[in-house]
């Protein structure tokens, strides 16, 4: 637009120059200048007739008297296309704008359509799971099924079949549906979840004490300060899950998996070749291991702040780089445990026998002056 302008300009500069030119080329357009006389005769009564004669020298146009005459013109010439353009410049921008504003508000109300789908496709599918299982309960007594009915296969396939197509948070509803209604209790499961995909599931403060939930993935799943203690966890798959402040006394570990990233070497030093537990750079801190068995649990590198380990089995346990303050070990067997490296502050080691642990001088210095222990025990 810029350009077309500035083009209509150029040619109407030109012309004018031509037209100048051809003017001074040509009298008759009196560029050159002129001379006029003009004689007036005037009558009065009686008296003789008076002549007067009157002569007009019109000079040549000069360079100054075209620059006045075409200034006024030329100003409002360039003012209009500067006035032009600026008005196009911002109807364009407008444009532009209001071009933009519609297409994020289409997408906007496209992407809102979506989540509205997904979610009444979500609430449908969950809700199908629920009522399906429901007629499961009641009309095929499936809490008082035996293992090899066939009701809880079906039960079972269900499940795993919802769970593929719930979101994380109506994961957390099918699984507080299974509790509740007590088809996931320890010591009588009729609902088997090995292989469950919870993962990244929403679970944080869920109430599971005394479920069976051995070979169920949580993976990247949310278990904030849940409630696990006395719960089956034998193979199940904590992976880059969240366990801040989780309960997890009397749990059964037995096979866990809380990290890949897992170093062998004390493994294999101290002849643990099928570690169990891995809690490699792990966060439990405020976790609740009381009672629970950790024997052989690789902990290396995890944050164990005011973690309860009151009572657990940590026999050839790698603790190795845990941070320890405040931790309560109480009564915990560590025979044979890694603690070198860690860091000990306002630790508990009572009725503690740290003979067999390994630790270095650092950590002996630091349970002696800071944390708290039974005298004898090392």
């Amino acid at each position: 637009m810029k350009r077309k302008y500035i083009g209509w300009a150029a040619i109407v500069a030109v012309l004018v120059i031509v037209v100048i030119v051809i003017g001074y080329q040509i009298d008759v357009f009196g560029f050159n200048g002129y001379h006029t006389v003009t004689t007036a005769t005037s009558h009065s009564g009686t008296s003789p007739a008076t002549v007067t004669r009157t002569e007009v020298e019109v000079p040549a146009k000069s360079i100054w008297d075209w620059i006045q005459l075409l200034i006024v013109p030329l100003v409002l010439a360039v003012g209009g296309i500067l006035f032009n353009l600026s008005l196009s410049r911002t109807e364009q921008a407008n444009t532009q704008k209001r071009y933009d504003n519609d297409q994020l508000i289409t997408e906007q109300r496209y992407e809102n359509d979506q989540k509205i789908a997904t979610d009444r496709q979500q609430d449908e599918l969950l809700r199908t799971y629920l009522d399906r299982m429901s007629e499961l309960l009641l009309a095929h007594d499936l809490r008082s099924s035996e293992p090899k009915d066939e009701v809880r296969y079906i039960a079972r396939a269900r499940t795993l079949t919802a769970l593929s197509r719930l979101d994380a948070k109506r994961k957390r509803s099918l699984l507080q549906f299974l509790y509740e209604t007590s088809l996931i209790d320890k010591g009588y499961r009729i609902v088997d979840l090995t292989g469950a995909d919870f993962s990244e599931a929403y679970l944080n403060y869920i109430n599971l004490s005394n479920a069976d939930l051995s070979g169920v993935d949580f993976e990247r799943a949310s278990l904030k300060e849940v409630n696990l203690s006395g719960a089956d966890l034998e193979r199940t798959d904590f992976f880059g899950a969240e366990l801040e402040a989780a309960n997890l006394k009397d749990a059964n570990l037995k096979r866990a998996r809380i990290s890949l990233d897992v170093d062998f070497v004390y493994a294999e030093e101290f002849n643990v070749t099928n570690t169990d537990f891995y809690f490699t750079e792990t966060n439990l801190s405020y976790a609740d291991f009381t009672g629970a068995d950790l024997s052989g649990a690789m902990i290396v590198g995890a944050d164990l702040k005011r973690t309860k380990l009151i009572g657990a089995s940590l026999v050839k346990a790698d603790l190795h780089g845990s941070d320890l303050t405040g931790a309560n070990f109480t009564g915990a067997d560590v025979s044979g445990a890694m603690l070198d490296n860690t860091t000990i502050k306002d630790t508990d080691f009572t009725g503690v026998d740290l003979d067999t642990a390994f630790m270095d001088h650092k950590q002996r210095d630091a349970i002696q002056q800071g944390a708290l222990y039974q005298l004898g025990d090392f």
